[in-house]
């Protein structure tokens, strides 16, 4: 089971989606919130979809483009779950994420961010993943 979780209340709830624990009701067939750590491939097709609708946001915790929203949610990911995140990427390929025009209001600029061939991502992550799995080899026999 995912034990993944955010902040003090959003946590996995085991089945490849989140939920925030301080709301009163739990519903089973919400799907609003996917987990990065055990449904990456999910999560970032969100964020993607996120940031090629969205050109700018702007919040309680700061203000957004629809890139950084792409670059962001490709971070949650990197960390939630390192191993499988670079491969999905890969599979995802092309992500257009928009901004706004600096000079024109009623415009946006699409920006293009191509991860069909990242390999040193992959290969920096695939050197820690032989790595994590010596640790837990030693750690078992311990």
């Amino acid at each position: 089971m995912c034990n993944y979780w955010h902040g003090s209340t959003i946590e996995c709830r085991g089945d490849g989606y989140m939920w925030d624990a301080d709301y009163d009701g739990y519903d089973p067939e919400d799907h609003s919130m996917p987990c990065p750590a055990c449904n990456t491939r999910q999560y970032l097709l969100d964020a993607r979809e996120t940031g090629e609708s969205i050109s700018y946001s702007s919040g309680w915790s700061g203000d957004w483009t629809g890139e950084m929203m792409w670059l962001g949610g490709v971070n949650v990911a990197m960390r939630a779950n390192p191993l499988d995140t670079p491969r999905i990427l890969r599979q995802i390929g092309i992500a257009r994420p928009i901004i706004d025009h600096p000079t024109n209001r009623a415009a946006f600029i699409v920006k293009f961010h191509d991860h069909r061939n990242e390999r040193r991502l992959v290969s920096r992550n695939q050197r820690e993943g032989r790595y994590l799995k010596r640790m837990e080899k030693g750690s078992r026999d311990e």
